[in-house]
């Protein structure tokens, strides 16, 4: 998931969505032992629901194609299009 940095446009209402997503719910992630700057990748989950995926479908953050091979370009939404995608999301 491709989401704007809290100093970047967007970042503050991206951050918003995930604090208003995770509400003090138990996240569970799952890492692929892969890293971009010096993060790691993966997926987390509340539940069932996907928190990317949810940030996606809010218009909060685009798909990274490098490591979701796309599974999550159907939920862009057209106002995502307005926010950076990193050079690293790109295959």
């Amino acid at each position: 998931v491709a989401a704007p940095e809290r100093s970047e446009p967007g970042g503050a209402e991206a951050t918003a969505v995930l604090r208003q997503v995770i509400a003090g719910q138990v996240v569970r992630c799952s890492v692929t032992g892969e890293e971009t700057h010096g993060r790691e990748v993966g997926t987390c989950w509340i539940g069932a629901q996907d928190i990317g995926g949810a940030l996606i479908a809010e218009g909060r953050a685009r798909d990274c194609p490098r490591f979701s091979a796309g599974r999550y370009a159907a939920l862009e939404r057209p106002q995502a299009a307005a926010l950076p995608l990193p050079g690293y999301c790109r295959r």
